[in-house]
């Protein structure tokens, strides 16, 4: 239960900072470099072709010999290891009036702009990058280079944005497929009651009172099996749970996290194991079972072959997952098993009220408001959310503002950092970001489970009461519904955009499918039964009576014969 309730507190990412693509020109040939930019209050050089001039020989560090490089238009220089302050080099440099400054080093480099005032934008680049450009201007002639900033739409957004929908519409479906079969169980529970009366009579023994009790536990398994009976207490501790395992992760999270691994790996492998069976279940070819063995103690194994392939087959993602975590492919895992971890969680979540779906998704819509935006004002600037996604309260996250005071970028390592792995983890796909993935700790876009699981609450609700009130043929709660998070996520991804920076999807989600599920109940003037649920409880009833009038023909059947 825990991971269930822990993946609330993960948001909506996309990776920003001050970057610019820069296109190198010579005769017909150009190069793409991504750079990183310190601009300037009025800067004229965005969006235009400039001519460059390739000072690959000078280090900045003294006055240029070559005066006629005066009042040029760019300038590129090539400093790996610079011998100078930058205040020095800069005051060298903006002698000449220059539009746009390029600098290809790494570092470190020390801007203060109390000592200087920079005339122009200045853009740098790792010394890796800056070999392939000077290599790329040796000797040659009418040089020119353009400047274009980063979109800030990246295509995994999309992606994303239709792995969410379709998880949240198959939920769904398995809800329903789930809760049909818990309702055709008092078949199985009438069988049980006969085998069990049997068993009694051949021993001679009197069981009225024991089938009565046997019967009384199957009707509370049965509709507890149906559906969730949640009351204000339970989702307080709910919210108490949530709060607590994301402080602990904020506190303590090169502890916490291994504890997260642990129970995201069981609750992935298991996830997996049971969305094979769905469709081992569905081939008859793979329901085949070897010959019963007898075992010490008068035990039996039945060995289904298809099954001991599949548990294999997930035991071993999640192991492959933990220890290559940290290689660039292990999102495809990653995603794997958080995405059956999160369609297997959906088709458990049957609430018994649309009430009790409302004030769930109104208490995380305000937690999230809480934790996004309050927080940041008693942490260092950056929420606990966000904070914890990126690896607890020391960590940073890659919407961080540039330290220009030290720019270092020689020495850079593959990032082994913990990371939260309860999210659909994309890496960027566009050309630029993906041109740009040097210069980022977390080059991806990513979406917490848990904007999938608590709306997922209120679709989940939907379909099911679609299916106690007949509209089996058109779903109309459960479409508004997914419409509804469609919607609100690509509302999300917007918000995202526009002010570039993260963005809580539970901000968007919540409002939208509150006010598309009860406009759809008042246009169909089933407001009453929607919010209290009475055609799902007398679903429930009539299969468990039933189910005990099933019990009652089986046992005087057993009694005839």
């Amino acid at each position: 239960m825990t991971i269930h309730y822990f993946l609330l507190v993960l948001l909506v990412k996309y990776s920003q900072c001050d970057l610019v693509i820069l296109k190198f020109k010579h005769s017909d040939k150009s190069l793409d470099i991504c750079a990183l930019k310190k601009p300037i209050p009025q800067d004229t050089s965005v969006n235009k072709e400039l001519k460059l001039i390739n000072l690959v020989d000078e280090d900045g560090c003294h006055p240029f010999n070559d005066g006629s490089k005066s009042n040029t238009s760019a300038l590129y220089l090539h400093v790996p290891n610079p011998r100078c302050s930058f205040t020095d080099m800069a005051t060298n440099i903006q002698e000449h009036k220059p539009k746009l400054v390029i600098i290809g080093t790494d570092g470190p480099i020390s801007i203060n702009t109390s000592l200087i005032n920079l005339t122009a934008p200045y853009a740098f680049m790792a010394d890796e990058f800056a070999k392939k450009v000077s290599l790329f201007l040796e000797g040659e002639t009418n040089l020119t280079v353009s400047q274009s900033d980063l979109s800030r739409f990246d295509g995994s957004l999309l992606v994303i944005w239709v792995i969410a929908s379709l998880t949240i519409i198959f939920g769904g479906i398995w809800t329903r497929h789930e809760f049909n079969i818990k309702l055709e169980k008092p078949k199985s529970y009438g069988q049980a009651n006969q085998n069990f009366t049997e068993e009694n009579n051949d021993n001679q023994i009197n069981s009225s009172n024991l089938i009565e009790r046997e019967e009384n536990k199957n009707d509370d398994d049965h509709k507890h099996s149906l559906t969730i009976s949640v009351g204000y207490w339970s989702i307080l501790v709910l919210l108490v749970f949530v709060v607590g395992m994301l402080l602990m992760l904020y506190y303590f999270f090169d502890y916490m996290i291994y504890v997260i691994y642990v129970i995201f790996c069981l609750g992935a492998a298991s996830s997996i194991y049971r969305i094979g069976c769905l469709v081992i279940d569905s081939f008859e070819i793979l329901k085949y079972q070897l010959p019963t063995l007898n075992l010490p103690f008068n035990k039996k194994l039945n060995l289904q072959p298809a099954k001991a392939i599949l548990c294999l087959i997930s035991i071993s993602i999640c192991i492959l997952w933990f220890i290559f975590r940290h290689k660039e492919w292990s999102w495809t895992l990653q995603n794997v098993m958080a995405l059956s971890l999160a369609s297997n969680a959906l088709s458990f979540y049957r609430l018994s009220k649309y009430k009790t779906v409302t004030i769930i998704l109104v208490v995380f819509f305000l937690y999230d408001i809480f934790m996004v935006f309050i927080t940041p004002t008693f942490t260092k600037g950056t929420s606990i959310m966000e904070a914890v996604a990126f690896g607890g309260k020391d960590a940073t996250s890659s919407s961080g503002s540039q330290d220009w005071s030290n720019l270092q970028f020689g020495n850079r390592t593959a990032d082994t950092s913990n990371r939260l792995p309860v999210v659909i983890i994309i890496p960027h796909i566009n050309y630029e970001r993906r041109l740009c993935s040097y210069y980022y700790d977390f080059s991806f876009s990513l979406l917490g489970l848990g904007d999938i699981l608590v709306p997922g609450l209120s679709v989940n609700y939907a379909i099911i009461f679609d299916r106690a009130i007949g509209n089996c043929r058109f779903p109309k709660y459960f479409i508004v519904n997914v419409i509804g998070y469609i919607i609100g996520l690509l509302l999300a991804f917007i918000g995202l955009l526009f002010m570039n920076t993260a963005q809580p999807a539970l901000l968007y989600l919540c409002p939208i499918l509150l006010i598309f599920s009860f406009i759809t109940a008042i246009l169909s003037r089933e407001t009453k039964i929607f919010w209290s649920g009475e055609p799902i409880n007398t679903l429930i009833s009539q299969a468990e009576i039933h189910m005990i009038t099933s019990g009652q023909q089986t046992d005087e059947e057993s009694a005839q014969g």
